[in-house]
């Protein structure tokens, strides 16, 4: 499986971070599942509503914003394909909690992000055997996301 990203979906995910930093920011990827690929297309933004001492180590995502996201996906005939945030100075790799909360059959994007900006993206998604490991997904940056159907 791998993930391919919008040049555009990467540019609005960095913004968020940087926009955020040094707290964590998160959102809701929207694109379309392949049965070997998926594409996120689209970001949402939204509200880290982590206790706000705990923002800088975690992101908590809004359920409200989440269903939002789903009427949106459905009315642009798309599907929430997986959900992307921020690592204020650490990298880009998934925390025991980040592995502790995700959920099966989505593609998680962490983007680094230091006072010099975004540092590295990757992609995750969780091991099929049901357990809390997430293992990295090949991400594949598209300028033309209609390439990748």
């Amino acid at each position: 499986m791998q993930l391919f990203l919008a040049e555009s979906v990467l540019r609005a995910v960095a913004a968020a971070g940087v926009a955020a930093y040094p707290r964590e920011c998160c959102g809701i990827l929207l694109g379309r599942f392949h049965p070997d690929r998926a594409i996120a297309t689209h970001a949402i933004i939204a509200p880290n509503i982590a206790e706000l001492g705990e923002q800088h180590q975690r992101y908590i995502l809004d359920p409200l914003v989440f269903l939002r996201a789903q009427r949106v996906a459905e009315a642009m005939g798309t599907d929430i394909v997986g959900f992307y945030h921020s690592h204020p100075d650490h990298p880009a790799q998934p925390s025991v909690f980040d592995a502790e909360h995700a959920w099966q059959g989505y593609f998680y994007v962490i983007v680094c992000i230091t006072r010099e900006g975004p540092q590295e993206v990757r992609a995750y998604g969780l091991c099929d055997d049901q357990s809390a490991v997430m293992r990295e997904i090949p991400l594949v940056l598209v300028s033309e996301p209609d390439s990748a159907f």
